[in-house]
């Protein structure tokens, strides 16, 4: 059939049926508010009788009411009436309590003008309540089987070409509910509907308006089974087949459906949480930003009120009390220590003092001291560190019968994994007893009477009446006849797990149950404590289960109570106190009761930490109920048992499973891991090190690959270990190193970096560990030489003297050593003991990675054994991004140090260059873009505080400095400060120590300095000053 396309002038007419409500006016506003030009308006007086006068115009448009003062009619009639009444080309209707958006007419027309063989043309509408929520959208592209099986098309959405009212569609007054459906589906029998992709229209339901959603569900199904069955006889084949076919699959799709409308809220509910915690950390960051602007100033205000007090009179002339007053304090550190100590090392400390060996002393008291200062109370609990098997091993069967005992109620999508997880851990024979509690799902009693064939000697009973889970537990009990487990039906268990579940049954007869871990088993919950988990993101359960099957140190752990879901029974204590009460009703709680009775006999229940039983939760009752039946039998528990929920808090509270359970955890993240992780062996005390691990945890990361960083906190007291992924974090406390190494042995990592050690508290522990290679065999270890603590405790090879040290021959180690300041002992009385035990350690290690040639030459003077070994691996030099700044060469010397400047890093340097700028007054001026520590204030000198990286280059120029000097005393394995200042391009000095010298002489505008006297070094600072002038200018004259 062909339809000739309409010319937009065309006249379109809008039929509103009414029942005279106040609503009309609104209906009347929206059509006259139409952006369309031509539009006739027809009232139908649906109520009958005398209907509220109306203009003769609605807005622009003309406007008729027919039916003035005549019979009620219904729907149908009605709206045949209006039909009838309608001159226009395009027809449309409007129920009277409804809305048009304005360019609801034009946008509809102009797609019936674009698709002429179309008959009707709809667009989106918005259902809203009273209040205006919005309840829904109707918004479906047509397809005309699907208009057999609903109607998605509200009344008004739709305009249709008056063709299809000359053909002969009109409203069938037989009915008064569903009439436009059936209307619909005769106009789409003369051609296609055109779905318009945008919102025109408001579906208003309330009072006797929205029927089949708000009114009497029962008449709307009377209704609707009315239209089928009109037109079951009129359809064609085909659409009776699609029909057909879409009922087979009407199951699957509307769970489908339910999943993808509940994920469409999560996605929502989560975009607004995102939406609000975006808004909260903007508004966190702008306070934490005042904050520090308020911080700032009131340091700056404290500094000035300091340097006011050192300068006065009253701070110089109590200097020698505050000095008392130290060492006051010092001794009685000292005295503490020296308590600590048993009688053995007292007397070895005396002789020292004695024979005026001060710095063993010193150092023997400290580390007593600071063993008493570590916090008691830890942040985290001391975990686990069980041994695990390399894989998993086969579980010998056992040898004693197991009865099995599952009560069913509906859940009949659970019991098919189930039952087949069953038919694969047949490894130890069982038998099955099964009780259908008169389940209301048809379904379940034939599927149980074919699947238990699989099954020998399985017990099938099945109840008249709902016993609930108690009842049927309880009529499962009388065919019991040997130990049992008890399982719910939402389980399902891995290959070998009631040899796991009865090992602790079998080797002690006072354990009267054992329960396994389960993602969903309150105190038995894994991985996280009395949570509901979902199983690890890329693991299967079965795969989460064989980590914790590989665990060898698997003794259990006594728990309060047993947990039902997955609980073997010992038949003895069963036998003697019964199962369970059937006051306990339908279920929950049950266990509870059970477990009480028998510790009052003197038994345990334990958990069994080697086994993971998957539980749904929620298979017997829906969430609703299941929470009442809790309630209720809670309440029971508390009247029996006046003490119990206390013992159930102080086990909550202290969380006794929580060691083996982060532990494990931490063994499945590492299976969950694609990539085997790397293990970052460090420190918790920031500078280069610390900047330079953290980078490469970073990158690491990035790559996929998992971190496992191993920390010794001296300031908590906690030896870390902190797991760091794409997938998830994980911090625990061991208390040992060896703990560390049963890690490493238990996640198999690719490889190991030891990247510091200064300040770890016990380092010849962890030396001896690293030389025993415990859990590290296989796996390869590397060290990288960020400082000079394995050559010397001082790690600058800063001596006694407070000079660079050169390493001389091991006797005059030996004497420095005995006089050295150390922040952390380090447990050996001798440099030669020190050194021995690094030297063992070095032998198991596979690389020694230094970041210059001058820090493997330093190293293998002391190590030349490993020489071999050591691979020089500079740093990367990519991310020292700056701008250049041009400095004034021209102004006088104006020297810039940057970074905190400490003895080691030249403090003493600056002081004296300081003194002979003031002393003889010199032209020269002094900027530390950083601080000095500790502080002291010259003339010439000025401090800017702390610095931000990325402001480098504009500090510089503020400062005004125009030659920078890099004072350190010690030969850096690697400087960041120098490299930022060379990205920068200013002139810098350094003296000729370790790799910041190697760097500067390569570098255009460095200079390496003798180490002199403070007049020749600001000597030879300005004279390249002066030749850097001299050579920017003449570069000038020739591109002139």
């Amino acid at each position: 059939m062909n339809i000739l396309p309409l010319h937009p002038s065309f006249l379109v007419t809008i039929i509103i049926r009414s029942m005279d409500r106040s609503t009309l006016v609104e209906a009347l506003e929206s059509v006259a508010n139409q952006t369309y030009p031509d539009i006739e308006v027809i009232v139908v007086n649906a109520k009958g009788g005398s209907h509220t006068p109306l203009e003769s115009s609605c807005g622009r448009f003309s406007l008729g009411l027919t039916n003035q003062n005549g019979a009620p009619v219904g729907r149908s009639a009605s709206a045949n009436a209006g039909l009838e009444a309608a001159r226009g080309d395009i027809l449309g209707f409007l129920d009277d309590d409804d809305l048009l958006l304005p360019d609801h007419v034009a946008n509809l027309v102009n797609a019936l003008c674009a698709n002429p063989t179309a008959i009707a043309a709809y667009s989106s509408v918005q259902a809203t309540d009273d209040s205006g929520q919005v309840l829904r959208e109707f918004a479906s592209s047509f397809d005309s089987t699907s208009l057999h099986l609903e109607n998605f098309l509200p009344i008004h959405a739709v305009l249709f070409r008056r063709l299809a009212y000359d053909s002969g569609v009109r409203f069938d007054e037989n009915f008064d509910l569903c009439e436009d459906w059936d209307f619909w589906i005769q106009v789409a029998q003369h051609g296609n509907f055109i779905f318009v992709n945008e919102l025109t229209a408001i579906y208003r339901i309330g009072g006797s308006s929205g029927f089949a959603i708000h009114g009497d569900p029962e008449l709307a199904r009377a209704a609707e089974r009315a239209v089928c069955a009109k037109w079951q006889v009129r359809m064609n084949a085909a659409i009776f087949y699609e029909l057909v076919c879409r009922a087979r699959t009407y199951p699957k799709l509307h769970e489908v459906q339910a999943k993808a409308d509940y994920l469409d809220f999560q996605v929502k509910d989560l975009k607004r949480i995102l939406i609000e915690e975006r808004s909260m950390l903007i508004e966190e960051r702008s306070i934490l930003i005042k904050t520090k602007q308020m911080l700032d100033q009131e340091i700056q205000a404290r500094m000035k009120v300091v340097e006011v007090y050192e300068n006065s009179y009253s701070f110089r002339i109590t200097r020698p009390l505050r000095i008392a007053g130290r060492w006051l304090r010092l001794l009685q550190r000292a005295w503490r220590g020296f308590l600590l100590l048993d009688w053995r090392l007292q007397l070895r400390v005396l002789s020292w003092i004695l024979t005026g060996q001060m710095a063993p002393a010193r150092r023997k008291l400290s580390l007593a001291a600071q063993a008493s200062d570590v916090s008691k109370d830890s942040t985290l609990p001391v975990t686990a560190a069980p041994r695990m098997r390399a894989t998993s091993i086969p579980f010998s069967p056992l040898t004693v019968q197991i009865d099995v005992v599952i009560p069913i109620y509906n859940g009949f999508d659970f019991l098919a994994p189930l039952f087949d997880s069953l038919q694969r851990a047949t490894s130890t024979s069982f038998r099955l007893l099964v009780c259908n509690d008169a389940s209301t799902d048809d379904r379940i009693q034939p599927w149980l009477e074919r699947r238990l064939q699989d099954f020998p000697n399985a017990l099938l009973l099945l109840n008249e009446s709902n016993l609930g889970f108690v009842g049927a537990v309880n009529t499962l009990f009388m065919h019991v006849e040997n130990d049992f487990v008890l399982l719910n039906s939402d389980v399902q268990v891995p290959p070998f797990w009631l040899e796991r579940l009865f090992a602790p049954m079998l080797s002690d007869p006072k354990v009267a149950s054992v329960t396994p871990f389960t993602n969903a088993g309150a105190i038995c919950s894994f991985p996280k404590f009395f949570v509901d988990n979902t199983v690890p993101q890329g693991l299967t359960a079965l795969e989460v289960d064989a980590v914790l099957a590989a665990l060898e140190d698997s003794a259990p752990i006594e728990i309060p109570t047993g947990v039902g879901f997955c609980m073997a029974i010992r038949l003895e204590v069963a036998r003697r106190i019964g199962l369970f009460d059937p006051v306990f009703g339908k279920g929950y709680r049950e266990e509870n009761d059970w477990c009480e009775r028998a510790k009052e006999l003197g038994y345990r229940h334990v958990l069994v930490p080697n086994l993971f039983v998957y539980h749904e939760h929620g298979g017997s009752f829906p969430s609703l109920e299941r929470q009442k039946l809790a309630d209720r039998n809670e309440a029971i528990l508390r009247k029996r048992y006046p003490d119990l929920f206390e013992q159930y808090e102080w086990f909550i509270r202290n969380d006794p499973i929580r060691p083996m359970r982060d532990f494990l955890y931490l063994m499945v993240l590492a299976k969950q891991a694609a990539h085997p992780a790397l293990v970052i062996i460090d420190n918790v005390i920031e500078g280069g090190a610390y900047a330079y691990s953290r980078e490469l945890i970073g990158n690491t990361i990035a790559a996929g690959i998992p971190v496992l960083h191993l920390l010794d906190d001296f300031r908590t007291g906690e030896l870390r270990a902190e797991w760091l992924s794409n997938y998830g974090q994980l911090t625990l406390n061991f208390s040992d190193y060896s703990d560390w190494g049963r890690v490493i042995a238990g996640i198999q990592p690719e490889s190991v970096l030891i990247n510091n050690l200064y300040s770890y508290r016990a380092p010849m522990s962890l030396l001896r560990w690293l030389a025993g290679r415990s859990g590290l065999k296989g796996i390869p270890v590397s060290i990288a030489l960020h400082d000079f603590f394995m050559l010397c405790p001082s790690l600058f090879l800063i001596n006694h003297e407070r000079n660079f040290c050169n390493l001389p021959d091991e006797e005059t180690c030996n004497h420095c050593f005995n006089r050295l300041h150390m922040d952390f002992p380090v447990g050996a009385e001798s440099i030669t003991e020190w050194r021995a035990v690094w030297a063992k350690a070095f032998a198991v290690i596979d690389h020694i990675i230094a970041f210059s040639d001058s820090t493997r030459d330093l190293f293998i003077r002391i190590y030349p054994q490993y020489a071999s070994k050591v691979v020089v691996r500079p740093h990367s030099l990519a991310h020292f991004h700056h701008r250049q700044v041009a400095v004034d060469l021209n102004k006088p010397l104006h020297i810039g140090i940057v970074g905190s400047i400490s003895w080691h890093k030249g403090w003493n340097i600056v002081r004296q260059l300081c003194e002979e700028i003031d002393t003889h007054h010199l032209p020269v001026r002094v900027t530390v873009i950083g601080a000095l520590v500790p502080n002291f204030s010259a003339a010439c000198l000025n401090q800017t505080g702390r610095y931000e990286r990325a402001l480098l280059a504009p500090t510089i120029e503020q400062s005004g400095a125009n030659i920078f000097l890099f004072p350190s005393i010690w030969p850096e394995t690697f400087s960041y400060v120098a490299h930022e200042l060379m990205a920068c391009g200013v002139p810098l000095c350094c003296f000729n120590f370790g790799a910041p010298a190697d760097a500067v002489a390569s570098y255009s505008s460095g200079l390496v300095l003798e180490q002199t006297t403070s007049a020749q070094l600001l000597s030879q600072m300005d004279h390249f000053r002066l030749r850097l002038c001299t050579q920017k200018n003449e570069a000038c004259a020739l591109t002139e």
